[in-house]
């Protein structure tokens, strides 16, 4: 019994075995194809950096911090037997009006979407998207957020068993353009540093802000306004318009960064419903002094805090603006 158990085993090992080779057989045109197959992809010449590719772009009185430069190539995983032409298409339906276009190595605009992978390369030449009429975005003080991407939409080519690549973010090259608001700020006392009276302000915090508002404006800097793990927002109605020459903050230990923000976004209003963005500011010290360069004429400003000091937790103990009556 014990005999015949061992030739049965043997028997299905057999059986199976002869299934799983016949099994593979069937499929080997295809492992044949899948392993010879040419692939054609996109690449960034930084590819080693985030994807999709992000431009921040700062914006100042004396123009745009950065350009928009993004350099690429057409590559197969390995050498081609026979030329590859490729189509590529430039989408920048959501980045309209900044003269996008696809150049060559030489600067030159392409006139036709094709590219070429030469025989024996595995890399076309270098090519890149480029913003040529960057006007709009300089004469747009707001924040602006747009997106453009260069896809892979067909090859052409007599060398058989060559493909796009099927992965989406290798025949589809994403970016985004961030452009932040005119920046209308600078760290430093203003040329005009009167003082305005803030007898009649109405000062309204935002959410996480704890203890009252009205702490802001005692002229006691035992009392503040403060909030641990990230920041708030501090919005004053002034009662009626003024001219802004800038913002003066006292923190909680004053003489030392310990307690006081460390980046700052302002924004006014005429109407405490159309707001204008004057931009965001690296600031330091515990006793900051902000120029307003635009000098708005406003009756409401909102003040955020963006960025936490090195203690985690953010205090105003007295909030001033500098400015006059018209």
């Amino acid at each position: 019994m014990k005999h015949f158990y061992h030739i049965l085993t043997a028997a299905t090992f057999a059986f199976t075995g002869l299934s799983l080779l016949s099994s593979c057989h069937s499929d080997d045109k295809a492992i044949e194809d899948e392993w010879t197959a040419t692939y054609v992809y996109l690449q960034r010449v930084d590819y080693l950096t985030p994807s999709p590719k992000t431009f921040r772009i700062d914006h100042s009185s004396e123009g745009l911090s950065t350009g928009i430069d993004m350099p690429f190539v057409v590559k197969t995983q390995k050498p081609t037997s026979q030329d590859v032409r490729v189509n590529l298409e430039l989408r920048d339906t959501h980045a309209p009006n900044i003269g996008l276009q696809i150049q060559d190595k030489a600067g030159n605009r392409l006139t036709s979407s094709q590219v070429v992978i030469k025989a024996g390369q595995q890399c076309s030449d270098t090519l890149r998207i480029v913003a040529t009429n960057l006007e709009t975005l300089k004469t747009n003080e707001q924040k602006v957020n747009l997106a453009f991407d260069v896809v892979l939409t067909g090859i052409e080519t007599s060398q058989s068993n060559t493909f796009i690549s099927p992965r989406t973010t290798m025949s589809d090259l994403a970016a985004k353009i961030e452009k932040g608001a005119l920046q209308n700020m600078k760290m430093g006392t203003p040329a005009v540093n009167d003082l305005l009276d803030r007898t009649d302000w109405v000062i309204t915090l935002g959410a996480g802000a704890e203890n009252s508002a009205a702490n802001l404006v005692d002229g006691n800097y035992w009392s503040d306004v403060a909030r641990s793990g990230q920041g708030f927002t501090i919005t004053i109605d002034l009662g009626a318009e003024k001219t802004i020459h800038g913002i003066n903050t006292t923190s909680w230990a004053w003489t030392s960064n310990r307690y006081a923000p460390q980046e700052i976004e302002v924004a006014v209003s005429k109407d405490n419903a159309t707001w204008t963005s004057l931009g965001t500011l690296l600031t330091s010290g515990g006793y900051q002094d902000i120029t307003l360069l635009s000098h708005p004429k406003a009756r409401y400003l909102k003040y955020t805090i963006l960025k936490m000091p090195t203690s985690n937790r953010v205090s105003i103990v007295e909030f001033n603006l500098y400015g006059t009556d018209n």
